[in-house]
């Protein structure tokens, strides 16, 4: 039997060609051919300066939509808008979505932001625990006096007894030193007459 065809011209986006193709083939009764550039009904077309910077404004608006997009992952696909768009709602949409772009990059920034924090308290929360029982051990802070907070990598006893060694040296009997081992080495608090404190800092130096 013979049936009855129409020509009909299909144009769209390039990166759709296939998807457009494939689902063409599956209507069983589509004879395929592709046009040529001479063919009289296809003429390339030039925009213009008004044009040009349009479409470069959607295509950023559509770039910015994506990335909102792909950051808040929405559960639900957003449906088609139903009515016609005009290019003043067009406009309108896309600085919303420039808004949004911005808004959202905030958030995320302020979302990482939190998250490293978080990660460095928790990488220190041992150290932070330990410094807080020697202040503990230490009782009240004479206005008088300055404290320190160090981190020795050596823990070993020797160690510590030299660097106390040291340090009394410098600062005399004034010198208070306490020190607990931790997983990165020991943690020490100082406490030295607000006198000695630019002796000490000097010694640190070295």
């Amino acid at each position: 039997m013979i049936l009855q065809m129409e020509k009909v011209w299909i144009l769209g986006p390039e990166e759709c060609l296939s998807e457009t193709m494939r689902v063409l083939q599956d209507v069983g009764t589509v004879h395929l051919v592709e046009p040529t550039v001479e063919s009289p009904r296809l003429s390339p077309v030039s925009l213009s300066a008004v044009e040009e910077r349009e479409a470069r404004a959607l295509r950023a608006a559509i770039g910015d939509a994506d990335r909102v997009t792909e950051i808040l992952r929405p559960a639900d696909p957003i449906p088609a808008p139903v009515e016609v768009l005009t290019r003043a709602d067009l406009a309108w949409w896309a600085r919303r979505i420039v808004r949004l772009r911005r808004r959202v990059q905030r958030v995320v920034a302020h979302r990482d932001g939190l998250v490293d924090e978080i990660s460095l308290l928790l990488k220190y929360r041992d150290l932070f625990s330990t410094f807080e029982s020697l202040f503990e051990e230490r009782g009240a802070e004479a206005p008088e006096r300055s404290t320190y907070c160090l981190v020795l990598k050596d823990a070993r006893k020797a160690v510590v007894d030299r660097l106390r060694t040291s340090l009394r040296e410098v600062a005399g009997e004034g010198l208070e030193m306490r020190s607990k081992p931790v997983s990165s080495g020991a943690a020490i608090v100082l406490s030295v007459p607000t006198s000695m404190a630019g002796s000490i800092e000097t010694a640190f130096t070295r």
